[in-house]
């Protein structure tokens, strides 16, 4: 194991053993040369940082189309930390035939540093304002399809009336939930599979009229439960009766 400190954040972390064997065991060879590859210098959760901050899902801006100069909702703030700005079309301008992006190619030049080129070629082809796919009345909403009537959730798909989540698959009156999947009037909820009318659940599937409890698989009437499996009429982990 090897203790050292993040060069971002300077806090301590420790690169353990079976970190560095994998290390070596992906690192390439070139020539019959094995070049390892270098050990981490950031911590686990600077590097998560580091691979998601190309990605946006929480933030939406209000801008101006860079074709149309209409007013749209996006998810690239017209004021970058770099101050350039991105050109951004509406998702109708952006799917358009009037769009031709072969005219945003530019010749490579080989005396030049490839990144430079490619910084280049990011701000000059124009960008979709949100990604969506054939939403109804859901505006406020980027990485989602086939929704309706949907508020501010992102990574979702087949899902109605639902406000304020990511990854929700095929709900329903669903709200303040995240990682819910096939579930019908569920508040509050962490990744539950198959539950209806549910409150404050995690981790949870197959419940009905269930609150504040987690862990729980195939429950009904559950309240303040945990681990439990088929049960019904239970408060704190003790049956009661109907």
């Amino acid at each position: 194991m090897m203790n050292t400190y993040c060069i971002e954040c300077k806090k301590p972390f420790a690169v353990t053993d079976a970190e560095l064997a994998f290390i070596e065991k992906v690192s390439p060879a070139f020539g019959g040369s094995k070049q390892i590859i270098p050990p981490p210098v950031q911590c686990p959760e600077c590097r998560l940082r580091i691979r998601t901050a190309h990605r946006n899902e929480q933030y939406l801006y209000r801008a101006l189309s860079s074709k149309s100069h209409e007013q749209i909702i996006s998810i690239y703030s017209p004021d970058t930390a770099w101050g350039r700005e991105f050109a951004v079309y509406s998702h109708d301008e952006w799917w358009s035939d009037s769009l031709d992006f072969l005219s945003c190619g530019r010749p490579f030049d080989f005396s030049r540093s490839f990144f430079d080129q490619f910084d280049e070629l990011q701000i000059r082809v124009p960008k979709i304002s949100l990604n969506q796919f054939d939403n109804e009345n859901s505006p406020y909403t980027t990485g989602t399809g086939y929704c309706k009537n949907c508020y501010l959730i992102n990574c979702s798909e087949n899902c109605q009336d639902c406000y304020y989540g990511k990854l929700l698959q095929g709900c329903r009156d669903v709200v303040d939930s995240d990682y819910v999947y096939d579930t019908e009037l569920a508040y509050e909820n962490f990744y539950v599979r198959r539950c209806y009318n549910c409150v404050y659940v995690s981790y949870s599937q197959n419940c009905t009229d269930c609150g504040f409890s987690e862990n729980l698989k195939g429950c009904r009437n559950c309240f303040l439960c945990t681990n439990l499996s088929n049960k019904e009429f239970y408060f704190m982990n003790k049956p009661l009766p109907k």
